[in-house]
């Protein structure tokens, strides 16, 4: 901080008016006095010089001005930063100080963009004559606070000053946040110690509060900053778990991310250096990233504040709307995240033909608008036709190739190419559709087909670049077919709406080509494979199956295939369908130019463990009987008609699993999924009656005592006896409603091996 003020030494003329003196060293009239180091740390950095008569002339009253320009040079900013202020704004400090104090105008406009003072609060010094006037020592305070860039807490504790009471409110807090500092320590009056609020503040007082500063900002790695003009990302959100280095964060939409935060980041409270351990839930973060990664988390104590009114203008810099009481006006903030009919993004989203009705504003704890949500109105967007649909929908692709269904309203205004009679004809599909979306709806107001233009979707393959001829390579995402393209040696490439080369274009992603008659002008990428992994929460079934995921951070996506054209889904090693799956289960969707290629799955967590003790199967139903291994309560559940029974990898048949060890998964009131974790004995008795025999195989399907019926493998060497044991018999000699006791063992898939069967 020091080299960085010494780096911008000051003109005397920013300190002391109109007579500045050429030496800033040492002062006759500050020898021994209490402020003497404090003042030459101040001179020694600049900050303040003497008069023309070699003095510092110490208890002299420090000016407005003069004080918001020392602020200012306080904080160390590059010269860069004032040259930039001074193209933006020195304009509009001119005139809010009448051209006045022309020397401290840089300062000034630095001043706003940090921060520190406010255009309308130059202009109301100006016009009461404070600004060359002197400030009181509890004004000074509050200067000095938003230099150092604090946040002012709702701080409403006592301070230890015996005059505390004649501080006004609006100054109280600074002046607390700085006595807590040592900052400001006030005066010794006869034993009591006093702040003296009202008095006019000397020359060696803010030399003295400005060193302590300066110090305090050393010690605590304060960063100072023109927010403006930093290059660094921004995300900002209520913090919901920090564990493992990964911050989870909610933000005013309620969509919620995970952030690594390596441990080399620093963080701040309240623009000090704290440490990790006060990564907290329910504060406030704003996480900083530059392209090394995160560099800093400011942490911040308090709620976000909502504001709800009616939209009356919005310049690109600032939005103003009614509460209904009054105007309220908030700049918008880099990191502003704007919502519009539902679609999240940045300030490109704001339309000025929408005819928005009202707006949703959310300001952080530290002052930033984070959010703005605008509600009615219609927007503006470019589509890609890419079918008609027998449901009167429409399926359009977005540029990065997202697709959707979209309806037209009733008294759409369509504009279609001549000769062409409705807007489903084929001679409209991949034809780019401008249009205007209801933003309460979702449906078509106005289309425009660009009958004219040629357009072309699909996935980057790669580019060739010759002497005489420039082509580009893509995949058509529908045919898988390849095709290439005659480029314009001036041809424009972005990647996610960012101007890049064209060399760094990588295969794989989906890129939209635009043509100039057969040449292709300009390439749109994005990405063009993701993954999205979370927990299966609703999924109907028809022509096309829909479902819902929500990730462990409570983001949700819906997505939908036809039935005709089912991604591979497996689950574990083998290959199931769509009505396999389940609410509750984990998966895993991949996605490639925005289709989904394939599905993992992995079953819902287990309910409860069981042993099965029956199974009946009736015409209206198969129910299950299960003992529970917690608790040894029987209870009965009905079985999905969809159920999945597992052993192991393996599908088996409910009859299978007499007896056995299972994990059983609900879903409502029925068991949606059970898996076989085992026999629950190695050996058992049954009896029951035969239900059918399989003579080849040395099967038999037995119906038991309970009504649930058992497969039962007969080997060579199994005893068969009949007349209740008396008699040695065969299994050939067995018959269909023989009434059997069946000693063996249960499998672990789950079938009964008989060692000995005794008809009776």
């Amino acid at each position: 901080m020091k080299k960085k003020i010494l780096a911008l030494m000051l003109a005397a003329v920013m300190v002391v008016g109109l007579t500045p003196a050429v030496s800033a060293a040492n002062f006759s009239d500050v020898a021994g006095r209490w402020s003497e180091p404090y003042i030459a740390d101040m001179t020694e950095l600049g900050l303040y010089k003497g008069y023309d008569d070699g003095l510092f002339h110490p208890t002299d009253p420090l000016t407005t001005a003069q004080a918001i320009s020392i602020c200012v040079r306080m904080c160390g900013f590059d010269e860069e930063i004032y040259e930039r202020a001074s193209k933006e704004i020195e304009p509009e400090v001119y005139f809010a100080v009448n051209g006045k104090q022309n020397w401290f105008h840089s300062d000034f406009a630095v001043g706003v963009k940090a921060g520190i003072v406010t255009l309308d609060e130059l202009r109301s010094l100006e016009q009461s004559g404070k600004l060359a006037g002197a400030l009181t020592r509890e004004e000074f305070s509050e200067y000095l606070v938003r230099a150092m860039q604090l946040s002012l807490p709702r701080d409403t504790s006592e301070l230890d000053f015996v005059d505390a009471a004649d501080i006004a409110d609006v100054y109280r807090i600074p002046v607390k946040m700085l006595s807590s500092m040592g900052i400001v320590v006030g005066s010794l009056d006869n034993g009591l110690i006093r702040f003296n609020p009202k008095n006019t503040i000397k020359r060696e007082d803010s030399a003295t509060m400005f060193s302590r500063a300066v110090q305090y900002i050393d010690a605590n790695e304060m960063i100072i900053e023109v927010y403006d003009y930093a290059v660094y990302g921004v995300k900002s959100g209520k913090i919901v778990g920090f564990e493992n280095s990964a911050l989870t964060i909610e933000n005013a939409f309620g969509a919620k991310e995970q952030i690594a935060i390596p441990s080399t980041a620093g963080v701040y409270e309240d623009n000090i250096k704290a440490s990790a351990v006060n990564i907290e839930a329910g504060r406030w973060a704003r996480v900083c990233s530059n392209a090394a990664g995160v560099f800093a988390v400011r942490l911040y104590d308090g709620d976000a504040t909502q504001y709800a009114g009616e939209l009356r203008s919005y310049d690109g810099e600032s939005v103003t709307f009614n509460t209904g009481t009054r105007n309220v006006t908030l700049p918008l903030d880099r990191a502003t995240v704007f919502s519009v009919g539902g679609i999240t993004g940045g300030s490109e989203l704001y339309d000025e033909d929408a005819g928005y009705e009202s707006v949703l504003a959310t300001v952080d704890p530290s002052g930033r608008l984070v959010a703005l949500e605008l509600e009615g109105g219609s927007r503006a967007e470019s589509l890609f036709l890419r079918s008609a649909n027998d449901d009167g929908t429409y399926t359009v692709a977005a540029h990065n190739g997202v697709e959707r269904k979209v309806k037209l309203a009733k008294d759409a205004a369509v504009e279609l190419p001549k000769d062409v009679k409705t807007l489903g004809s084929s001679a409209n599909i991949g034809k780019r559709l401008d249009v205007r979306v209801d933003n309460t709806t979702g449906e078509l107001i106005e289309v425009v087909v660009d009958g004219a233009g040629k357009y072309v979707q699909g996935g980057f393959v790669r580019t060739n670049i010759r002497t005489n001829s420039r082509t580009i390579t893509i995949e058509d995402t529908r045919t898988g077919s390849t095709n290439g393209y005659k480029m314009s040696a001036d041809v424009a490439v972005s990647y996610e709406g960012k101007e890049i080369k064209i060399g760094d274009l990588e295969a794989g992603q989906f890129v939209t080509l635009t043509f100039d008659g057969d040449t292709v002008v300009g390439i749109e990428a994005y990405q063009g494979s993701s993954e999205f992994e979370g927990t299966l929460r609703s999924i109907s079934y028809g022509k096309t199956i829909s479902f819902s995921v929500e990730s462990d951070l409570g983001e949700t996506r819906e997505y939908s295939f036809a039935a005709t054209e089912m991604p591979q889904i497996k689950r574990g090693n083998r290959v199931i369908t769509a009505d396999k799956l389940r609410e509750g289960d984990t998966l895993k969707i991949f996605e490639k130019y925005s289709k989904i290629t394939n599905i993992e799955a992995s079953v819902a967590e287990a309910d409860f463990n069981a042993v099965v003790e029956g199974i009946s199967i009736t015409g209206s139903g198969t129910t299950v009987t299960l003992k529970l291994d917690e608790t040894g309560e029987t209870v009965s559940y009905p079985l999905s008609t969809t159920a999945e029974i597992l052993s192991g990898e393996t599908a088996t048949t409910v009859s299978a699993i007499q007896g056995m060890k299972v994990a059983v998964t609900l879903g409502g009131s029925e068991i949606v999924a059970i898996s076989v974790t085992g026999a629950a004995t190695t050996s058992g008795q049954y009896e029951g009656t035969i239900a059918f025999i399989n003579g080849a195989l040395r099967e038999m399907l037995v119906t038991l005592d309970n009504g649930s019926q058992m497969n039962v493998d007969v080997p060579y060497s199994a005893s068969v006896f009949s007349n209740g044991g008396a008699v040695k018999s065969s299994f050939d000699e067995l018959e269909a409603e023989d009434v059997v006791t069946l000693y063996g063992e249960m499998s672990a898939d789950g079938r009964f091996t008989a060692n000995i069967i005794i008809k009776k």
